[in-house]
């Protein structure tokens, strides 16, 4: 992942946590980022960060994110990285509640329209709802649930998720946010893959 993408990612939350008041759990943060980046996918044909999700016992989670989250000494790049990101971030809460919080205001330089209007969408899903909701929430989605016999037999585990699979429907009115018509999907999906093909 490049230092831009980090900035941003950065920047991404601590927007979330200036919008929710200055401070957000961070894995409803986590969730804010994957409902922006699963809306913008199929919307537009990209992902608004560009960050590798897992797949976890408590859902979708964006790897890099949740690093930068926890301002981990360990991450790849972590001098640059985390550097950069405590300008802006700091830790806390507790263990059981661990807190993002906002120490300046964000840097919207780094986001398009399409990109705030993603994120916007993430946090009104996912922002203002218990920690044991959003976690109810991403097990809902056919990106997660593909791997959900593996993480109930070792919940420990991770398992690297397919941004294809984020073009599948969940068959729930749970969905209704992120529901396209199938042409507008398919040339979303078509979009994406020829983006990937250039990187």
């Amino acid at each position: 992942m490049s230092y831009i993408d980090c900035e941003k990612i950065t920047q991404a939350l601590n927007l979330i946590a200036d919008w929710h008041g200055g401070s957000i759990e961070r894995l409803c943060a986590m969730k804010v980022l994957w409902a922006a980046d699963r809306y913008h996918l199929r919307k537009y044909g990209r992902l608004v960060l560009g960050d590798r999700y897992c797949a976890m016992d408590c859902g979708p989670v964006p790897s890099s994110a949740k690093d930068i989250a926890k301002l981990n000494p360990r991450m790849k790049n972590a001098r640059v990285v985390v550097s950069y990101a405590e300008k802006y971030l700091s830790v806390g809460g507790d263990k059981d509640h661990p807190l993002i919080v906002s120490k300046q205001k964000p840097d919207l330089d780094f986001f398009s329209q399409t990109d705030i209007e993603a994120l916007k969408l993430g946090y009104s899903l996912c922002g203002n709802i218990s920690v044991g909701s959003v976690v109810e929430l991403g097990h809902k989605f056919p990106e997660w649930k593909k791997f959900e016999l593996q993480l109930k037999e070792n919940p420990k585990t991770s398992f690297k998720m397919d941004y294809m699979d984020f073009f599948e429907n969940s068959n729930t009115n749970i969905d209704q946010p992120f529901s396209f018509q199938n042409e507008h999907l398919e040339t979303s999906k078509e979009i994406f893959a020829g983006n990937q093909l250039t990187i």
